[in-house]
């Protein structure tokens, strides 16, 4: 039953009818004193001796009969109560049920043992007429009263109605219930009762397997296709530190979730990757904003800017050499891909030109860590600049003054051949070198496989805390990652938060356990975190499943509404350019 609430004031008539062991008055067998053979029921009770006590115990139950919810049916259920009419004609049995299932808090108000005196017998009610109402309470605050209009044709009566969605946990109380029946025949004499008080816990695991339920539920409504799950009111975020510790976040987040992400044949992988490379070609300082720019030369501007250098005078100066990009605009130069987003963290020490923000000024940076792809048509030209095939910029993260470093990890996604990687095909490499000793060995030892290789914070399957820590670990922004379940054979992408109220580390790190990834690595959040999707590609699902309003993200324009962009969250409403990007696409396995 859907969540049906509170009865608490006698209002609304509604008529139900109810089936027992006889279904016509010519057919009714007496359990008392034998069979009364009638043609047609009386206009109005046959008189006869009012019971002293309850019907027998011994009437059978009709076709459809149902008693009160046992407790395996996971129903809290009030006390029966059993009551006469007044006119002692009638007698019927009540209790009052709740449980929380699907979301939503259910109450009933089951009216089992219906039976009517006629004659000298005792009988099951073929039809009666109920009037209920009653209430909830969440710790003792009144969230909705309903009363009833409903007609059944069950050997019982079930008085509940609407939907109560519960959001949180608390102890929840359904209480002034009150009932009026009318049975067999509608000018005799009703019976009135007030129902007993019945009380179930919500607790927050029961809240946590709801919201992981709605996950469950929408990757399996499209098995074979990338599911774009959004949050909201009824769509809550499961969060998970272990296996006893659940609850649940209210967050603005996305979650992509791309089943059969393993490479089960070797030889034609299901999730292909690339990275978004620069050629270094030339120079070109047209800016991003003059109509001059073009995309087609977009990686030659930062080559041989002047500008485009680290200011320290404590290190050797690095070169900016990579161009940024905004989340429409890098979807464009991946080539259209069914998801594109940020990759790295990036270089934002001051520049040149001697401002904390040269980096906006000149459209130029470099990724911090790993950034090497050996895709076909998408090699990374790293050596070029650095003198290093593996890098773009310096190894490890340094903060905005130059002054702090702290260690970086590197997440690897190795397509494979027919001689494979012992299914290390999605890998995190703690230490930048291993993380080397890991690439050298994959290009040395095995027959051209494409992967790629990009470097941010190890959140699963131990979480890291470096510092100083990228994007301040404990600070509510916005943040996103990327997960692997083996198990699940799921890739996971998370992208959620306000920019000033989001989520912190520790909470990217439980919302994907939770959802079951056994590895993960935060990327670059707060302005930089974005994801695009082309529209064609996945299925929509969570609060915007029936909202196209919601699907058309933040870069309608830019990509002909081909793609959407998550929502820009800097407080100067412009999506923020980055130099590092990641292109997921998907093949059919044969």
């Amino acid at each position: 039953m859907k969540n049906r609430f509170l009865l608490c004031l006698f209002s609304l008539a509604t008529t139900a009818i109810f089936v027992g062991v006889l279904t016509s008055p010519t057919a009714l067998k007496a359990q008392s004193k034998g069979a009364i053979t009638v043609t047609s029921p009386p206009a109005h009770p046959i008189p006869g001796t009012a019971p002293s006590g309850p019907p027998p115990t011994s009437l059978p139950h009709g076709a459809g009969q149902i008693t009160t919810p046992a407790p395996g049916d996971s129903w809290n259920c009030s006390p029966s109560v059993e009551k006469y009419s007044e006119d002692k004609w009638q007698y019927a049995k009540f209790s009052l049920c709740i449980k929380f299932e699907n979301w939503e808090i259910n109450t009933e108000v089951v009216a089992s043992e219906i039976q009517y005196y006629w004659g000298a017998a005792w009988y099951y009610g073929t039809k009666a007429r109920l009037y209920a109402v009653h209430k909830t309470y969440l710790d003792g605050d009144m969230v909705i009263e309903n009363d009833l209009r409903q007609d059944t044709t069950s050997g019982h009566m079930v008085a509940a109605i609407k939907n109560y969605e519960v959001f949180k946990p608390g102890n929840y109380t359904v209480s002034n219930g009150k009932v009026e029946l009318r049975g067999i025949w509608y000018d005799n004499s009703p019976i009135f009762l007030d129902l007993p008080t019945v009380e179930l816990e919500v607790r927050p695991s029961d809240i946590y397997r709801a919201a992981l339920g709605q996950i469950e539920d929408a990757i399996a409504a499209n098995p074979k296709d990338v599911t774009v799950y959004l949050f909201g009111d009824k769509n809550r975020v499961p969060w998970k530190i272990s296996e006893g510790a659940f609850n649940t976040l209210y967050q603005d987040a996305r979650l992509i979730v791309i089943p059969d992400a393993f490479h089960l044949n070797k030889a034609n992988p299901r999730l292909v990757s690339h990275l978004l490379p620069d050629t270094h070609l030339d120079n070109n300082t047209v800016p991003i904003t003059d109509p001059a720019w073009d995309e087609n030369k977009a990686d030659e501007r930062c080559e041989n800017n002047p500008f485009a250098w680290t200011d320290n005078s404590a290190e050797k100066p690095t070169k900016q050499a990579s161009e940024l990009r905004t989340p429409a605009q890098a979807w464009l130069a991946l080539g259209k891909p069914a998801i594109a987003l940020n990759a790295n963290y990036f270089d934002v020490r001051a520049q040149k030109a001697g401002t904390l923000d040269d980096w906006k000024n000149t459209k130029c940076s470099a990724p911090l860590g790993m950034y090497f792809d050996n895709h076909t048509n998408w090699e990374t030209k790293n050596k070029q600049i650095t003198d290093s095939k593996y890098y773009a910029g310096p190894k490890e993260f340094i903060n905005n003054k130059g002054d702090q470093t702290a260690p970086l990890q590197t997440f690897f996604i190795a397509e494979g051949s027919a001689t494979n990687l012992d299914h290390n095909d999605f890998t995190i490499v703690e230490e930048m070198s291993s993380a080397e000793a890991f690439a050298e060995h994959i290009v040395n030892n095995f027959d051209i496989i494409p992967f790629s290789a990009f470097s941010g914070t190890q959140l699963l399957p131990e979480l890291s805390v470096p510092e100083p820590s990228p994007d301040s670990g404990p600070s509510k922004t916005t943040r996103i990652a990327i997960g692997f379940s083996p198990t699940k054979n799921r890739f996971y992408i998370l992208e959620g938060g306000t920019y000033r109220n989001g989520i912190d580390r520790d909470d990217l790190r439980n919302i994907l356990f939770a959802v079951g990834a056994d590895k993960a690595m935060e990327l670059d959040g707060g302005g930089s975190a974005a994801f695009v999707v082309d529209k064609s590609k996945v299925k929509w699902a969570g609060a915007w499943a029936n909202r196209p309003d919601l699907q058309e993200g933040s870069c309608a324009a830019a990509s002909n509404d081909q793609a959407y962009c998550t929502p820009i969250t800097q407080p100067d409403g412009a999506p923020r350019p980055v130099p590092g990007w990641l292109a997921l696409d998907l093949v059919s396995q044969q």
